[in-house]
């Protein structure tokens, strides 16, 4: 098979939750050929699949190494950051990834998350609110929205978010 072969099988098997597969799948592709930095970022989800943040930053960070201009490397190298509790590294590669992209809904979410934690409601409004404004199907988005006002005590908007939140899941 080629390196490109074996990137759809892992994807493929990533997508069953075949993740130790995956990853050989993965591997594969990259000693046929090493610098492909999407199948290097495939990997890093994977590791991400199996809570090895470590690993999983380790690759993103090879990704944007060899392609500095993809909004998803800088997001879920963040994401690996916030896993381990790093939340200005997470916030400052949140912020990376939309400058590269403004229209990336969860890198809007993630901010969003690190601001609610902070206890800065508005900023975390905000920052969900354009989430689900750029991708009115992004369920983490009106979740988390919910979670906002409620804090906020917007029963009204509280509610629309949830009743939002409950179609997307059905």
């Amino acid at each position: 098979m080629t390196a490109e072969q074996w990137n759809i099988q892992g994807v493929e098997f990533s997508h069953k939750g075949k993740l130790d597969k995956a990853i050989f799948a993965f591997s594969t592709s990259l000693e046929l050929r090493p610098a492909q930095p999407w199948v290097i970022y495939n990997l890093g989800l994977v590791f991400m699949k199996k809570t090895d943040y470590k690993a999983a930053g380790e690759l993103f960070s090879r990704a944007i190494e060899l392609e500095p201009n993809q909004a998803d490397y800088f997001v879920d190298l963040g994401l690996t950051w916030f896993q381990r509790k790093n939340f200005d590294k997470a916030m400052d590669l949140y912020s990376k990834g939309l400058e590269l992209d403004p229209l990336h809904s969860r890198g809007w979410n993630n901010q969003g998350v690190i601001y609610f934690l902070r206890e800065d409601y508005s900023q975390a409004e905000q920052c969900f609110r354009t989430a689900v404004n750029l991708d009115p199907d992004y369920a983490d988005g009106w979740f988390n929205l919910r979670d906002c006002y409620e804090v906020l005590g917007r029963k009204k908007q509280q509610k629309e978010a949830q009743r939002r939140y409950m179609e997307l899941q059905e």
